[in-house]
């Protein structure tokens, strides 16, 4: 489920069966991997590449 709130670039790649919650932010070159979980308002940005099953926990910076 990817929340109608984040803001995700159209260029950034998002695996299957992802949670993105309400007030992330996803960068232009952001691959995100299968299974993996972001809570609310986590940002990823930069050149980062995020494998499977990870979990982010509210308000952490990945990638900047």
């Amino acid at each position: 489920m990817i929340s109608s709130k984040a803001s995700i670039h159209k260029n950034s790649k998002i695996g299957k069966n992802v949670f993105i919650g309400d007030f992330c932010v996803i960068g232009e070159n952001v691959q995100i991997g299968d299974d993996c979980n972001l809570a609310n308002s986590v940002s990823i940005k930069g050149n980062t590449k995020i494998g499977k099953n990870n979990k982010f926990f509210p308000f952490c910076s990945i990638g900047t």
